[in-house]
């Protein structure tokens, strides 16, 4: 702004320092580009697998809602790192996300790329040390904008105190939780949906172990539904 006191000119402005703000986006741009290849890649994996075997078709085509979620996520957090308006303190926690979601979508690329695993029935299943409340942040952050879009509420409750590291797989754990969650959030129209987590038997104890409970205000499933429930696909 330019004013004039005293017979002289003076201009007024604002300096702000987007260093921080452009080299995320740049980083951003270039993850985006690496994901969209590796994507490409995948597909083209897939179609020249053809009716070849009829379950590595099958996996393929559920892995397309694994590849999704951590996609969305990843986009939409992204979106906000581009708000001029966004607090940079939020700007830290916002690109932890997009990595988190990044390392997730990573792994299921891994495992679509990996088709021998799949061929010969052996999908390898690790068990390393890991914190759960890590991955239960991972899929609270994936879950919260479904639920923001929708107008639901999503909450986590520790019903009970839980350990700091447990032995599992991480990866299937949180796909398996991304999926119930997930499909909550699709069937809830009104209320919200609780992702619960207990120990049983008492920590410590080596009868213990760790409980996942997904609640919602949602439609109830029909026998037929129920009577499909852990089988593949």
């Amino acid at each position: 702004s330019v004013r004039e006191v005293g017979g002289e000119k003076f201009i007024t402005g604002v300096l702000r320092d987007v260093t921080q703000r452009k080299a995320a986006e740049a980083a951003l741009a270039a993850a985006r580009l690496e994901l969209e290849a590796a994507l490409g890649r995948a597909k083209e994996l897939a179609l020249a697998a053809g009716e070849a075997n009829r379950s590595k078709s099958e996996f393929l085509a559920n892995m397309s809602h694994e590849i999704r979620t951590p996609m969305t996520a990843i986009l939409g957090y992204t979106d906000l790192l581009l708000d001029p308006d966004q607090p940079e303190s939020e700007r830290a926690t916002h690109v932890q996300v997009i990595r988190r979601n990044g390392d997730h979508l990573l792994s299921i690329i891994n495992d679509i790329l990996d088709l021998s695993k799949i061929e010969s029935g052996k999908l390898a299943v690790e068990r390393i040390r890991c914190s759960p409340v890590d991955v239960v942040m991972d899929v609270a952050s994936l879950m919260h904008p479904r639920a923001v879009e929708k107008n639901l509420k999503f909450k986590v409750v520790y019903a009970t105190p839980i350990p700091e590291t447990i032995e599992t797989d991480p990866t299937r754990l949180r796909q398996i939780l991304l999926n119930l969650v997930g499909n909550a959030l699709k069937f809830t129209e009104l209320g919200g949906v609780r992702l619960v987590v207990k120990v049983l038997g008492g920590a410590g104890s080596p009868r213990s172990c760790l409980r996942f409970d997904v609640a919602d205000t949602g439609i109830v499933m029909t026998a037929e539904q129920l009577s499909r429930l852990f089988k593949p696909f």
